[in-house]
């Protein structure tokens, strides 16, 4: 009897965990645990210094899930080192990458259409999401839909991506960190950036899209998206912690032009965006000012020191939201 590409595949799962709620880690392993038609040959959490343990969320699984899951716990050191750690270990016949954030939890048929889908000589997968309360897919949000791909002759609703995956990208992402498979030949070596909060997984993904990934997406939503400690997630409009995601957005997109050559229309995209963050960074920070509200000077210095024109922008910026 043949044996395909795919009963030769092995899925290893990376769940970085920080966390202040208790129950969330155990939702997410429990779905990893509960997928039906195919499973995660590893499964390895990296406690990054979190306030609960998780050895003590692990606990509140049944003694055999408890098994198949390998427990890093190291100091405190931001979510990409606590990526790399998980892919430090996984074990050498791991053949697919899979990543799965603590305050997730997939539906259960999502390795097994990434298995499906990677069959056919993809590199890169992902696939549709929504976070809890939000009225709108993130492949709504970004546009993506069957015209974005052409269907494949297998699986439901699994489209080959025919746009320019790193253009993409960079400019609004569809791809979520919690639905992402990809194959690990591919870039075996690769690692999240650890000067970056909040834009690591973007750079990891352009750097796949860099290196040639042929994508398939799914238009099914295969995760549900949490609540848990995230630098994006409650980052609103006037808010103190936007100063802090638009500071790490903002080395994201200086970052980008030295690693990779972009052709010039993304190159006057980046810089105009740039341009764009650094006016929101200035009404956001005046918005706060004027209010008496907390400031987050450290990202204020950081962005200065980085692009002395936001100096500019805080002295000519309008009190007032940006309409």
């Amino acid at each position: 009897m043949q044996i395909s590409s795919r009963d030769q595949m092995k899925t290893g799962v990376v769940i970085p965990f920080f966390q202040r709620k208790s129950g969330l880690l155990a939702r997410a392993v429990g779905s990893v645990i509960a997928q039906v038609g195919a499973e995660a040959s590893a499964i390895i959490v990296v406690d990054d210094g979190s306030p609960l343990r998780a050895r003590d969320e692990l606990a509140t699984l049944p003694e055999a899930a408890r098994a198949r899951v390998t427990l890093i716990e190291q100091k405190n050191a931001g979510v990409s080192a606590a990526r790399n750690a998980a892919l430090d270990a996984m074990p050498a016949e791991i053949t697919l990458i899979a990543f799965l954030d603590s305050d997730d939890a997939w539906h259960p048929a999502h390795l097994a259409r990434a298995q499906a889908a990677l069959d056919q000589g993809f590199d890169l997968y992902f696939a549709d999401h929504r976070r809890e309360g939000a009225t709108q897919t993130r492949f709504a949000e970004c546009g993506v839909d069957a015209a974005s791909g052409e269907k494949l002759a297998v699986g439901e609703n699994l489209y080959r991506y025919t746009g320019d995956l790193f253009a993409t990208i960079l400019r609004k992402s569809p791809l979520g960190t919690s639905t992402l498979v990809f194959r690990r030949g591919l870039a075996p070596d690769l690692r999240f950036r650890r000067e970056l909060f909040g834009p690591e997984d973007t750079l990891f993904w352009l750097t796949l899209a860099h290196r040639g990934a042929k994508a398939v997406f799914s238009l099914d939503e295969e995760a549900d998206y949490g609540w848990g400690v995230n630098i994006f997630a409650g980052a609103t409009w006037g808010s103190p912690t936007a100063l802090t995601m638009l500071s790490n957005a903002a080395a994201f997109h200086r970052l980008v032009p030295r690693l990779f050559p972009l052709p010039p229309d993304l190159a006057a995209w980046n810089t105009a965006w740039r341009r764009q963050m650094r006016r929101d960074f200035a009404l956001n920070l005046l918005h706060l000012l004027r209010r008496r509200e907390k400031i987050d000077w450290r990202s204020v210095r950081r962005y200065l020191r980085a692009e002395p024109m936001l100096m500019t922008n805080i002295l000519t910026a309008p009190l007032r939201r940006r309409g």
